[in-house]
């Protein structure tokens, strides 16, 4: 026979705790957020603002961590607090390379994102 698997607790003690990870990495998720959004009006405030192309490949970091964070949330409400600290950092991670991956973008193809002067 087989024995019953241990499942975390999702209620009680075990609930704050979980709580208090998800919202310490939305902390750190927001500082991402931020960040590009901060780049994004330094961008547009330029002389010559920027083109439609330039809007969109400035938005993805915006709304990037925010999809990541919601799915990271979804995927571990029932895993232990620390693979979901874990979880978390993985997807913080991955945050970090797209922003990079857009900045790489931004400086390669400046010329198409930036309107004419």
């Amino acid at each position: 026979m087989s024995e019953p698997t241990v499942k975390p607790a999702t209620r009680g003690a075990g609930s704050w705790l979980r709580w208090t990870v998800a919202a310490l990495f939305g902390l750190i998720y927001s500082f991402a957020i931020w960040v590009a959004v901060f780049a994004l009006v330094l961008a547009s405030q330029g002389n010559t603002g920027l083109t439609p192309a330039g809007v969109g490949v400035g938005l993805m970091p915006v709304i990037f961590p925010v999809l990541v964070y919601a799915g990271v949330v979804l995927a571990g409400r029932r895993l232990w607090v620390w693979k979901q600290a874990l979880l978390f950092l993985a997807g913080f991670a991955l945050v970090g390379v797209f922003w990079l991956d857009v900045v790489m973008l931004q400086v390669a193809a400046q010329s198409s994102l930036v309107g004419a002067g």
